[in-house]
């Protein structure tokens, strides 16, 4: 297991925003990649980067990031590769976008309008995020939290995210959020 667990945090601190590692290995006792060698664990040690770039993703949920110390290094081939560019490769499911915001609403109570907690966490080239058209500060990649009020009625609603790229494309969509009437009485028995 120890193997398995090294090669996890491997993928996560290199394909730091790059998700869909294709990984190859044979089984546990002896795994087919190298945790010497960066990307040993790619398969062909390779990463097919598509040429289209797509309008920014956004995912309803939480995210890990982490902040990586973009250190060139050399292939099995001596071609030196600088990853100072991979965390702006977005690539899911074999397409690639110009970014991704990860969010999710955090617990909340009271009375609409609500002041609800967001984590939103940034990949890529965003230049602007928006919850319920109200534009919200961050600064480059990385995770952010913050509160915004929101009027929400009981029941299923749908809180507008929309997410612009730096070369001006928009995404949107929406963060679901069912809010249920619960009695203010206590009873003890």
């Amino acid at each position: 297991m120890r193997n398995i667990f090294l090669l996890s945090c491997r993928i996560i601190l290199l394909c730091s925003g790059l998700s869909g590692c294709d990984l190859n290995v044979k089984n546990e006792d002896k795994p087919a990649f190298d945790l010497n060698k960066p990307f040993s664990v790619v398969k062909d040690e390779k990463i097919s980067i598509p040429e289209t770039i797509e309008a920014p993703l956004i995912v309803q949920g939480e995210c890990i990031f982490i902040k990586q110390d973009h250190k060139p290094f050399v292939t099995k081939n001596g071609e030196t590769i600088d990853t100072k560019d991979w965390t702006s490769l977005i690539i899911e499911n074999g397409i690639r976008y110009e970014g991704k915001v990860c969010i999710a609403a955090k617990e909340f109570q009271g009375q609409s309008p609500y002041n609800i907690p967001f984590v939103a966490t940034i990949f890529g080239e965003i230049s602007e995020l928006y919850i319920d058209n109200i534009k919200i500060k961050f600064n480059g990649e990385g995770e952010i939290f913050f509160r915004q009020k929101i009027p929400l009625e009981f029941g299923y609603n749908r809180i507008p995210v929309k997410v612009v790229g730096k070369s001006g494309r928009i995404t949107e969509s929406f963060i679901e959020q069912t809010i249920e009437n619960i009695p203010d009485k206590i009873e003890i028995k």
